[in-house]
């Protein structure tokens, strides 16, 4: 068999096959002896037609079946012999003329991964945010350290939002005499899903007192009595609110440390950390955006189609029902509105690939321990949940694909001229910023139109100059003026 490639992209390779006539000849007799067996002439025996006959009203039938078996054992073997890494299924493009006993030509495309050559930033300018923490931080996290410390407590005076309450209670519909046994009830104070009217009933209210409420419930709400004047009977039987702990030297030594000055070090120095990381990540996605914006990335279809349905099956966790035909066309079409998100989540993938093997960057056993032993220092008693979490090759493989990742990115900023866009805080979230932000400009904008159309129509007034449509407007009733004034038939007459 004959093979030839040719690149007709960077990421698709076309292969012509020529497969010798001795090999196309046993195919065909092997189909003719297939089709005679399975098939009823009359006159001949089965499987004892002349082959001539067979062929003549089989024709296609065994043509397909040749095709089928040359084509199904030459196109992989092509595929391997001239070391194609092929990504994509082939995709048949060209057949020859088949008849026994003559060669057949055959070619078809597949999508391989492009050969990158990016050229990295070299004094370019690339804004990232940066992360600078303050005071109001530090409180935050302090604050974080007590919260996880606090306590459920007996409540002696009347219940806030966020209390638990247990409260014996029973709804009648007013008016009505009770007959069934009041039922023990919890409920946290203004917590999503708790009644309005029973928030109402309970707040301010002390342990021992009774509830004695008139109230109409809505009509939907999931009770007997939706929609009619109801009566509350009850009384508040306990009163437990979250209390968190003091911040001291008892609150250090729950976290393992001697005094609480060492306790704010010890969270300074958390923060610090903390927000170095975040602005890391800034810079790097920065650099990510940078690439992908000013660089061209080819990208094989078949990729950003596994991306799609790989993004659809973890929206819809777990694999879609691809033989229901309605559901299918449904999911293509919102594949055709995530497409542009996946292609460029494979670019990104691409480059970050590239980036790694063209730096030459490996990340060692070592360096994963330790990033596991980083990562664990800042989880303090939830530490061994989070080593035992990594603890397979698959989460270890996980750290490792970030660290790459990682240096590949610094590797790509080591040249740029990184300029801060903004300040922010550890508590700052960015999407909510750009939005603000973006609302802001929106609003500027709109502000600066209006104003200078005000502008326009104050010196339109002061020269005397008037815009199309009161021009327009003018003409037509200078044109009904004269028309007014001309005389018609009868005044003539």
């Amino acid at each position: 068999m004959d093979v030839t490639v040719e690149s007709t992209s960077a990421v698709k390779r076309k292969v012509t096959i020529t497969i010798e006539a001795g090999e196309v000849s046993r195919a065909w007799r092997q189909a003719v002896r297939k089709v005679a067996g399975q098939v009823r002439i009359p006159g001949f025996r089965p499987g004892k037609a002349p082959g001539q006959l067979i062929e003549r009203r089989y024709g296609a039938a065994i043509r397909e079946d040749v095709l089928e078996k040359l084509l199904g054992k030459a196109v992989p073997e092509a595929i391997e012999a001239e070391g194609i890494d092929a990504i994509s299924q082939p995709e048949l493009q060209e057949v020859g003329e088949l008849r026994d006993g003559e060669s057949l030509t055959a070619a078809f495309v597949v999508e391989v991964l492009p050969e990158l050559e990016i050229a990295l930033p070299d004094g370019d300018a690339i804004t990232a945010d940066a992360v600078e923490p303050d005071d109001e931080d530090l409180r935050l996290d302090l604050a974080e350290i007590c919260a996880k410390h606090a306590a459920p407590a007996d409540v002696d005076g009347p219940a806030e939002s966020g209390d638990e309450i247990a409260v014996s209670m029973r709804i009648l519909a007013k008016d009505a005499a009770p007959e069934e046994e009041r039922e023990l009830r919890h409920l946290v104070v203004d917590e999503p899903g708790v009644a309005a009217w029973l928030n109402e009933a309970v707040m301010g209210r002390r342990v021992g007192e009774t509830l004695d409420v008139d109230f109409d419930m809505a009509d939907d709400e999931a009770h007997p009595l939706a929609g009619q004047p109801c009566h509350l009977d009850g009384e508040i039987t306990s009163i437990k609110r979250t209390i968190s702990p003091e911040l001291d030297d008892a609150l250090a030594a729950k976290e393992g440390l001697d005094t609480l000055a060492a306790l704010r070090e010890r969270s300074a120095a958390l923060v610090a950390t903390r927000a170095e990381r975040r602005t890391q990540l800034f810079r790097r996605r920065a650099a990510v955006n940078w690439l992908l914006d000013n660089r061209e990335i080819p990208v094989p279809a078949a990729l950003i189609e596994r991306e799609v349905w790989r993004q659809m099956e973890q929206m819809f966790g777990g694999k879609l029902p691809r033989e229901n035909a309605q559901l299918m066309g449904r999911l293509r079409e919102l594949g055709d509105h995530m497409r542009p998100e996946a292609e460029r989540h494979v670019k990104e993938a691409l480059l970050v690939r590239h980036l790694g093997e063209s730096q030459k960057i490996e990340i060692s056993d070592e360096d994963v321990q330790g990033r596991l032993q980083e990562m664990a220092a800042e989880m303090g008693d939830q530490a061994e949940q989070l080593l035992a979490g990594y603890d397979s090759d698959d989460g270890r493989a996980a750290i490792r694909g970030g660290m790459l990742e990682e240096a590949a990115l610094d590797a790509a900023l080591a040249g740029a001229d990184v300029r801060i866009a903004r300040i922010l805080r550890l508590r700052d979230k960015p999407e909510e910023l750009d939005a603000a932000e973006a609302a802001k400009a929106a609003e500027a904008a709109a502000e600066a139109e209006a104003a200078e159309a005000a502008e326009a129509a104050a010196d339109a007034e002061v020269t005397g100059t008037v815009t199309e449509p009161e021009a327009a407007a003018s003409a037509d009733a200078e044109a009904a003026a004269t028309a007014d004034a001309a005389p018609t038939t009868a005044d003539k007459a």
